[in-house]
């Protein structure tokens, strides 16, 4: 039996963390957990120790999305799929900084989003 791969949700809105959380969980995935705040992601990172992190650029605390990815990766090189409200062309450039997986503006459409985790997943 395979082993369920598990999802860290960064997410600062909580109905939209836990429709995620419901989604992922149907399809298969094990949410390890949900944070509103980079710095709680950073931390929850190393114990948690997920296969990819969801991760949205607009965060609670003083770390935003991209901040806490660098922290991220500087610990681990895991797959980061980004998501936000905003798409400016400052906010792109500084994503395109990080590797990541993906980079989407939501609402996110679950198809594609299912797809770019399993895509990421796969590399």
């Amino acid at each position: 039996m395979q082993k369920k791969k598990k999802i860290m949700i960064v997410e600062d809105e909580e109905l939209i963390a836990l429709s995620l959380e419901i989604k992922l969980s149907k399809k298969g995935y094990d949410v390890c957990t949900i944070v509103n705040s980079g710095e709680d992601a950073i931390k929850s990172f190393s114990r948690e120790k997920p296969d990819i992190v969801l991760l949205d650029i607009m965060l609670k605390g003083n770390l935003d999305g991209i901040e806490t990815a660098r922290a991220i990766q500087d610990i681990c090189e895991v797959p980061i799929i980004f998501s936000t409200g905003y798409l400016d062309d400052e906010t792109r450039e500084r994503a395109r900084d990080v590797e990541h997986a993906e980079y989407f503006v939501k609402p996110v459409l679950t198809e594609e989003l299912i797809a770019a985790i399993s895509n990421a997943l796969e590399d």
